[in-house]
This record gives C-alpha cells, sequence and structure tokens, in this order.
C-alpha cells in the first residue's frame, strides 16, 4: 500500500508537467524580448530557440528569431525562421515583408520582389512594401515597372528623399528626364548627396555628356561609395568615355558588394566576351541568366560565348528559345546560322541566314533616306 504523503506527491509531480511548459514558454519570452531591445542578440536566439523548443507553433515568436537573425547578417537562417512562421500564418502581411527584406539584405533580389509585391496586392496602401517592391525593380533593372509600381503612391510619399531617388532613377534609365526633374529637384534641394550626384550623372549619361557624368560619379563614390547601383552606374559612364578597362573595374566592384546585380553581370559579361575571355564572359552571363531567365539579351549573350568556347548545343538551344520569342533579332538569327552551320546542319543554317537577310533589308527600308532635296 503506497503511503498517503507519497501518494500526494506523485499526484503533483503528475500534474506539474501540464502546468510548467507555459511557465517557462512565457519567462523564456519575457526574457528574450528583453535581451534583444537590450542588444543581446546571441542570448535573444538562444531564449527564443528554446521556447520554439516548448511551442514550435508561435509564428510570432519564429519573426522574432528571424528579426535577430538579420540583426546578425544570417539571412539565410532567418529566411528560414520566416518561411515556418508563414507557413503557420499565411496571411500574414508583417511576416512576410520581413521575409521580403531578408530576401533584399541577403541580395537575393527575385525572390524580395515577389514577396514584396505579395504584400502590396494583401495591402495595396502598405508605402513601405511599395517603395522596398519598387527599389528591388530598380536594382534589377526593371525601370519601367518601377515606374508602375511608385507612380501610384506619389502624394504618400510627397517628401520622402527615398522615393524620390527610386522614381527618378527609372524615369531617368527610361529616357524620362522631364518627369525626372521633378525628383531631381526635390533631392539636390536637401543639399549635397550621393544620391543627388548620381542622378546628375544617369541624366548626363542619357545625354550622352559622359566626361562630366564621371566628374559626378566620383563626388558619388566619395559621399557614399557603398550607394546601391552606384558602381555600375559609373560603369556606363566610364564605358560611353571609352575607358573599357575603368568600366571592368567598376562592374567587379559592384558585383563584390552585390553578387546578384542583373545589369553588372549582363554588362562585365559582355565586356568581357569583347575581350574574348570567354569562359570568364559565361560565368558572368550565366549568373544574369539565371537572375532574368526571359531575357533575350541575357541568353544571346550567353548564348555567343558558348558558341566562342565550343558548347553548341547549349548554344543553339539558347538561340532557338530567343528568335522564338524575338522573331525580328537579327543578330540572333545570324549567330543562330553560325551554330547549325558548325554543328553540319546546313539547311537549318541557311534557312536562319536567309531570315537574317530579311530583316536587315526590312531595317534599311525603315531607315530615312537622305535626298538632294532634303525630303
Amino acid at each position: 500500500m503506497v503511503p498517503l504523503l507519497l501518494f500526494s506527491l506523485v499526484v503533483i509531480l503528475a500534474q506539474a508537467p501540464a502546468q510548467e511548459p507555459a511557465r517557462d514558454f512565457d519567462r523564456l519570452m519575457a526574457e528574450a524580448v528583453q535581451l534583444h531591445q537590450a542588444g543581446d542578440v546571441l542570448g535573444a536566439i538562444d531564449a527564443y530557440q528554446a521556447a520554439l523548443r516548448i511551442d514550435p507553433k508561435q509564428p510570432g515568436v519564429r519573426s522574432n528569431l528571424g528579426a535577430a537573425y538579420v540583426k546578425l547578417g544570417k539571412y539565410d537562417e532567418a529566411i528560414e525562421q520566416y518561411q515556418q512562421a508563414l507557413a503557420i500564418d499565411r496571411a500574414n502581411s508583417a511576416i512576410r515583408l520581413n521575409l521580403g527584406l531578408a530576401y533584399y539584405k541577403g541580395d537575393r533580389l527575385t525572390e524580395a520582389m515577389e514577396a514584396f509585391q505579395a504584400v502590396v496586392a494583401a495591402d495595396p496602401g502598405n508605402k513601405q512594401a511599395a517603395l522596398l517592391l519598387g527599389d528591388t525593380l530598380l536594382q534589377s533593372g526593371r525601370f519601367q515597372q518601377a515606374i508602375e509600381v511608385l507612380t501610384p503612391h506619389q502624394e504618400q510619399f510627397a517628401n520622402d528623399l527615398a522615393f524620390a531617388y527610386v522614381l527618378g532613377t527609372a524615369l531617368l534609365r527610361t529616357g524620362e528626364r522631364v518627369r525626372a526633374q521633378v525628383y531631381l529637384d526635390r533631392i539636390f534641394s536637401a543639399g549635397d548627396s550621393a544620391e543627388a550626384h548620381l542622378l546628375m550623372a544617369i541624366a548626363q549619361i542619357e545625354s550622352r555628356e559622359y566626361p562630366a557624368a564621371i566628374a559626378e560619379m566620383k563626388k558619388a563614390a566619395e559621399l557614399n561609395p557603398s550607394l546601391p547601383t552606384l558602381h555600375t552606374v559609373y560603369a556606363r559612364a566610364l564605358l560611353g568615355a571609352g575607358d573599357h578597362d575603368g568600366a571592368v573595374r567598376e562592374l567587379r566592384r559592384a558585383l563584390a558588394a552585390a553578387p546578384n546585380d542583373f545589369e553588372a553581370n549582363l554588362e562585365l559579361g559582355a565586356l568581357l566576351r569583347r575581350d574574348e575571355r570567354h569562359q570568364e564572359s559565361a560565368l558572368y552571363l550565366r549568373r544574369a541568366v539565371q537572375l532574368r531567365p526571359h531575357d533575350a539579351t541575357a541568353r544571346f549573350g550567353l548564348a555567343g560565348a558558348l558558341l566562342s568556347l565550343g558548347e553548341l548545343d547549349e548554344s543553339r538551344a539558347l538561340l532557338e528559345k530567343v528568335v522564338v520569342d524575338v522573331p525580328e533579332y537579327t543578330a540572333a538569327h545570324v549567330m543562330l546560322a553560325t551554330c547549325y552551320y558548325r554543328l553540319k546542319r546546313t539547311a537549318d543554317g541557311d534557312r536562319e541566314k536567309e531570315i537574317a537577310e530579311r530583316l536587315r533589308l526590312k531595317e534599311q527600308e525603315r531607315q530615312p533616306r537622305s535626298g538632294g532635296d532634303g525630303k
């Protein structure tokens, strides 16, 4: 027979596990938040992880843990936590925005774009998501899309210099200098800044004033050498002025700072291909294709590098897709003809050669004709 005192103790111990986890979870969460706010990120991570071992289905805790990882620059770990949080609470726009930010800071722009697009679709009035989406599109070289996303938010961002910089840059890159001037003036009136010099340089590049653009880029680099797109724009100015080596140098700097910069990968790959450094060229052009699989220019560039390396089948496959997507891409038909000839597919090569010749004739017919009477 069990003594009454011992029996009572057994009952208390049996009941304790049901009560203790909740108290432990609350204690750990209070400790984690306190540590996080005090700047002890490692201690906060330990406490969040301990709390999740008690109750793993807490999206808020996972989101907090993701934020702590972001603070340490551990973006992959942060992304994993935000994804798990969204698996529990898929409609939570705040967590999805944080996921987008982790992608953005981790230089995974395509995934960041998708996350921000989802937030804007669910909450069109979300200013932060709209601006981040616009900036991500800008950095991805999708200038017209950035304009379309940001233009409806002009009143919300009336005095926001970051908004003026992103939209103004996108407008300049699409040649809309008159519309861009509104945002240029807003930034210039705020005083000397790297953003102001960068915008001025973009405007000068569009006008082919390359020496003046280079001078502006030097000032921008002195004020903020880590400004997004700075090195890529600098490279465009240098290339316009005929400084090939300088452009290569700046594009390498751009990719050291942001390996997934589409424009920098594309331009560096093209310049290296011009230097007949086809193996290295293919590395950057392949990255550009991975970043934007449907970009005809990137696929054409990679196909050219592969053709020079003797990778005929992969080059052919890329070019066949390009001419389907962009039937009037004359240079792609010419290159595809060359590829077919090297593959001993003479009939296919002749067909592509004929198409290229017809396209050339059409282009000549579209060119304005000059006559002695001025007509």
